[in-house]
Parts: C-alpha cells; sequence; structure tokens
C-alpha cells in the first residue's frame, strides 16, 4: 500500500518514535526518520524497507544544539524533496530523573528545554506551511500534566506544561487552516529510557511502545477526534 503521504517522526530511534515509524510504514507513509543516533536510524531504515514500506528518508539532528535556522534549513530540505507533509509526530523527549529544582543547573536546565520544548515549537514553526498545504496534522507526545508538576519533576514537568499550553494555542490559531493539533499522553511503555530511570519497575508488566503507537495511530488516523483534543493511552483512561 503507498498512500502517497509523508510523515516526520521525531525521536525515531526512541520507543515511541520507533514504533510510530513502523505504524506509519505499515500504513504506506513515506516516513522522515529525525534523531541524533544515527546508526540506529540506518538500521530502522533498512527495517522499513525489508517490511515493504515506501522508502524513507533519513535527517540526523541533534535537538539540543539545533537552533531555529536549522529547522528552518530542515524545511527547505522537505520542500525541495517531498511533495508535502502529511503528519508531524513528536516522540524525541529526554529526561534524566527526578531531581530536587536547588540541584538543576542552568546548562542542564537549558538543554532540557531545548530537546522538550524549544525544538518541537521552532520545528513545528519551520513547518507549518508545508502543513498547511496538505491539511496535514501535528501530534506532540505530553505527559500526566497533574502528575509532573509535583514536585522533582524539574525541567521535563515544566517543559511538558509548556508544551502542552503550546499545543491547546496552537489548535486554535489553526482551526480555520484545517490543520488538526493533538496532544498525545501515551502512558508508560517499556523502553531503555524507562528502566533507567524506575529501576525497581518490572517491565513486563508495561505496553510495548510498539502497541501504543498501533493504537495512537488508530485515532489519530482512522478516528481523527476534533482538534485541540488530547489522547489518553494510559490504562486508567476512560
Amino acid at each position: 500500500m503507498n498512500t502517497n503521504q509523508t510523515a516526520l517522526v521525531t525521536g525515531a530511534a526512541g520507543g515511541l518514535g520507533k514504533g510510530m515509524a513502523r505504524e506509519l510504514g505499515r500504513r504506506g507513509y513515506t516516513v522522515i526518520l529525525l534523531d541524533r543516533q544515527v546508526e540506529a536510524l540506518e538500521s530502522l531504515y533498512d527495517e522499513l524497507l525489508e517490511q515493504g514500506a515506501p522508502e524513507p528518508a533519513i535527517y540526523p539532528l541533534n535537538l539540543e544544539g539545533a537552533n531555529p535556522k536549522d529547522y528552518l534549513q530542515l524545511a527547505d530540505t522537505l520542500d525541495e524533496n517531498f511533495t508535502g507533509l502529511d503528519l508531524l509526530f513528536h516522540a524525541a523527549a529526554a529526561f534524566p530523573g527526578l531531581k530536587p529544582m536547588e540541584q538543576i543547573k542552568p546548562d542542564d536546565w537549558m538543554s532540557l528545554m531545548q530537546i522538550n520544548l524549544n525544538g518541537p515549537v521552532w520545528l513545528t514553526q519551520a513547518l507549518l506551511a508545508l502543513l498547511s498545504d496538505r491539511k496535514g496534522s501535528i501530534v506532540f507526545t505530553l505527559e500526566d500534566l497533574p502528575r509532573v508538576q509535583k514536585a522533582y519533576w524539574g525541567t521535563y514537568g515544566v517543559a511538558k506544561h509548556g508544551l502542552a499550553a503550546f499545543q491547546h494555542m496552537l489548535a486554535e490559531e489553526l482551526e480555520n487552516a484545517g490543520v488538526r493539533v493533538y496532544g498525545l499522553d501515551p502512558g508508560p511503555m517499556r523502553t531503555p529510557i524507562r528502566a533507567e530511570v524506575w529501576v525497581g519497575e518490572d517491565p513486563k508488566n508495561l505496553p510495548d511502545p510498539e502497541e501504543v503507537a498501533r493504537e495512537a495511530a488508530r485515532q489519530i488516523l482512522d478516528q481523527p477526534p476534533a482538534t485541540g483534543s488530547c489522547i489518553n493511552l494510559r490504562p486508567s483512561a476512560g
């Protein structure tokens, strides 16, 4: 199946990003794989081809060091090489663990803000014209916001609240343009990053990112909710 549709997935070398790239490939999307881990992207590229997906593209980028000009260059590259952009899926994130505010150094604060908030905002701004042309969709991976505003969630918690606010604002601003904007709370997943932070947790009790990505794609692509909605995939949801 080839849908002639194109999707950009950030954090494509990670758990949810990789799962979403695989799911979109199965659905016939041409997937642009964005991450800083080039070898992992190359492996995923080969995997997508083997499963019969349209030929993907690799765009190495480190969100921590990228600036607005880098995102504008990315937009120019996509405009030159693809017919449009139908989906922007933000899966990239960084979470070093729980820590009190007094221990967070300014450089660490800035680094995490770049990855978790500034990068998604700047990338979205750079790609809005391409998404508007195709009346595409934008998905921001969020969190359980009441949980991450509590003590010790630090920069990550602040960034996720900022991203949620940006998602709601953007949804209202783009409603008449036909671009749908969603939040996604995937809930806990069986990922290496989570295993490093929640050391005592049994990963067997957590869903695989592939399963989460499949359900997210079903709700976003097959049964699209109203723009501005946040799709909650936590086990207790509903």
